[in-house]
């Protein structure tokens, strides 16, 4: 990945995260192949946005963003999934992980 596309990347993930209300990070590392499919379905379904993103462009993109994550930065490590939501006020979804894989 070149510089101006990590670049184009750390403001891709910036935008994202000021448009979402909430943010997940989920260690996935342990769910196989048909699990993580499951995971992906539910969250589809449930509007929420999930993608795997480098830990570092993470980072940078939190820390360009006007919102405070604290010390979410920190966790950044292994292969981790980024999920964001937007939730409208009158339509709230809310997914529960353990009973939908």
């Amino acid at each position: 990945m070149t510089r101006e596309e990590k670049s184009i990347a750390i403001e891709d993930l910036t935008a994202k995260l000021a448009e979402s209300n909430i943010v997940y990070i989920a260690d996935t590392s342990g769910l196989d192949a048909e699990t993580t499919s499951n995971l992906r379905r539910a969250c589809f379904k449930a509007g929420i946005k999930l993608e795997v993103v480098k830990n570092t462009l993470l980072g940078k993109a939190m820390e360009a963003s006007s919102n405070d994550y604290g010390d979410l930065s920190s966790v950044l490590k292994g292969t981790l999934p980024f999920l964001s939501q937007t939730l409208l006020i009158r339509q709230q979804k809310s997914l529960k992980i353990s009973e939908k894989i």
